[in-house]
């Protein structure tokens, strides 16, 4: 059987489970709640250019963008290149439903959301 992400952290590190699936939920809703509040007039993603790789460690950036980049290349059939908003949408709508994403969506909705001028 195959290990989970958090399985193979664990492993890497030595950590305990619990304290690894606590750290990388915790990261991962703060990266998404900085993207989401960043103030910028043209993008979420503006956020990962002008701070992101200033908070992480140069190994995190680079997995990041690939992430993001792999994301989009299995994208480019339904879509465009791009990661969109409606490519990620339905990847969740796949994965689950709304029923299951709504405690998150409630969250994010108190966060932020920065105003265009």
């Amino acid at each position: 059987m195959t290990k989970t992400i958090i399985e193979k952290v664990v492993a890497d590190t030595g950590k305990d489970h619990e304290d690894v699936s606590e750290v990388v939920d915790s990261f991962l809703e703060n990266l998404h709640k900085k993207m989401f509040e960043h103030n910028s007039k043209s993008s979420y993603f503006d956020y990962v250019h002008s701070q992101y790789f200033t908070e992480v460690s140069n190994k995190s950036f680079f997995h990041f963008l690939g992430i993001l980049h792999t994301y989009a290349d299995t994208q480019a059939d339904n879509c465009t290149s791009e990661l969109t908003k409606a490519s990620i949408a339905h990847t969740l709508e796949l994965s689950a439903s709304r029923e299951h994403w709504l405690p998150y969506i409630e969250k994010m909705q108190q966060w932020k959301k920065p105003t265009k001028d």
